[in-house]
């Protein structure tokens, strides 16, 4: 009897969640993104780069993500409009909190969204002056990107 009434309390949890696709898509985002950026956390942490440089930006996401996802759900009915709305913030989140490892390292802000949009846009351009002055955990985060943006 105990497990069915976790259950449904769980259920019912959902439930009261407040319907709203675009903010829980964001949440979603930003979460995976933080999580596809342990990675290169882990990759600082060998070559003895800053962890600051992927651990503000994965602190980040997880503090303004989880929330969203855990506040609010997906609608039952997604129209065209929707739809529409959410895949312009799927794209705008990725290409901002994308940026932010490459601002921990100096960017500027353009170059920055620049080099973030290029890599999950898969163009391939790049705005880095030279591979070898930036640390190895944002040439994968890079790499990471231009990745998750092809599948």
């Amino acid at each position: 009897m105990g497990i069915v009434s976790g259950y449904a309390d769980g259920v019912a949890k959902y439930y009261r969640r407040k319907e709203n696709s675009l903010l829980f898509l964001c949440g979603g985002i930003l979460v995976a993104l933080a999580i596809t950026m342990a990675p290169s956390l882990l990759i600082a942490a060998m070559k003895g780069d800053s962890l600051a440089i992927m651990g503000v930006p994965i602190l980040i996401g997880l503090m303004l993500g989880a929330p969203l996802v855990m506040r609010y759900r997906l609608a039952t009915v997604i129209r065209p409009p929707d739809a529409l709305a959410m895949m312009a913030v799927l794209w705008i989140t990725c290409f901002v909190f994308g940026m932010l490892p490459f601002m921990m390292c100096g960017m500027s802000v353009v170059d920055a969204l620049f080099e973030s949009a290029s890599g999950f846009t898969t163009t391939g351009v790049d705005v880095f002056p030279e591979y070898t002055v930036f640390p190895d955990c944002i040439l994968f985060w890079r790499s990471t990107s231009a990745w998750l943006g092809e599948s």
